[in-house]
């Protein structure tokens, strides 16, 4: 009994001493390298989380002052296109047209915001932002294609070879780069200041402007309503409280001076971004569904 108890004995201590050397040798290396691989993991994704949070702080009230000045310069149009103020017959470089020049620089100031943005976040991965820092860039992605893309078209007579109605999306990289000075956006002041190495960029942007109107056989008045439609929904999630729009005066750009042909290809178009479950672009698309 004594002998068999001693050879149980035995057998469990070399078990145990086996599973030890096993443990150290060869179980405990797997264990430490999935949890050191875990580990950078988890580091990397803290600091370009914590990167992509720096650059949308270091710029975000920048970008939300721009596009609240072009909100208001798209309201401003909605309300008093029929006067004709940014109609100048090719007169793109006179400083006496101020509604017209103003028109033109709020929007490039929008966009050399948006560029200088994405240019900061370009070695950063985007892909493992937090959600609401996502859905922040998805909009800063979303609008360039606003301006270029032909999806928004679909359905429609357009010579996509002609760009009238949209911009060819490397000559819209550098119209947004015109006033953009290293991490600044040039002041309106200094508008004409640089253009010579930046005319033909700048009269593309002006003969998009120059003249556009609801009655006329063409979509870039479509275009721009709804570059203003998705200017309110992303100042309506991160914007301030006093640049908020309600229901009522979404439904009044919608269908002011008339609805755009473009709005069943723009809710297609914001589903295929997935820019659609963010909070305001889904109450957005409930609204305009109804002008379909």
């Amino acid at each position: 009994m004594n002998e068999l108890l001693t050879d149980t004995k035995i057998v469990a201590a070399i078990i145990s001493a086996i599973t030890a050397v096993l443990t150290i040798f060869i179980l405990k290396p797997i264990v430490d390298r999935k949890f050191l691989k875990f580990r950078l993991n988890q580091e990397h994704q803290y600091e370009q989380r914590k990167k992509i949070k720096e650059v949308l702080a270091k710029n975000k009230t920048h970008l939300l002052n721009s596009a609240e000045d072009l909100n208001h310069r798209l309201w401003n149009f909605t309300n008093n296109h029929n006067q004709n103020w940014h109609k100048v017959d090719g007169e793109f470089f006179e400083s006496g047209h101020n509604y017209f020049n103003s028109f033109a620089y709020r929007i490039l100031s929008f966009y050399g915001w948006l560029r200088i943005i994405d240019k900061q976040m370009i070695y950063l991965d985007t892909t493992i932002a937090s959600k609401d820092d996502l859905n922040f860039i998805k909009y800063i992605k979303v609008f360039p294609q606003i301006m270029c893309d032909l999806a928004l078209f679909k359905g429609q007579e357009y010579d996509a070879n002609n760009p009238t109605d949209h911009f060819f999306r490397n000559n819209f990289q550098n119209i947004s780069l015109i006033l953009v000075k290293g991490d600044e956006v040039t002041d309106y002041a200094n508008l004409f200041d640089d253009l010579n190495y930046y005319q033909d960029e700048y009269s593309q942007l002006c003969e998009f402007i120059d003249g556009i109107s609801s009655t006329e056989n063409r979509l870039r008045y479509d275009r721009l309503k709804l570059l203003h439609l998705t200017l309110i929904s992303f100042l309506n999630k991160y914007g301030y409280d006093f640049q908020y729009t309600d229901k009522k005066k979404i439904e009044f750009i919608t269908k002011t001076p008339r609805k755009s042909k473009l709005i069943n290809n723009y809710t297609d178009f914001i589903k295929r971004i997935k820019l659609d479950s963010e909070k305001e672009m889904k109450k957005l698309l409930k609204i305009i569904k109804d002008y379909a």
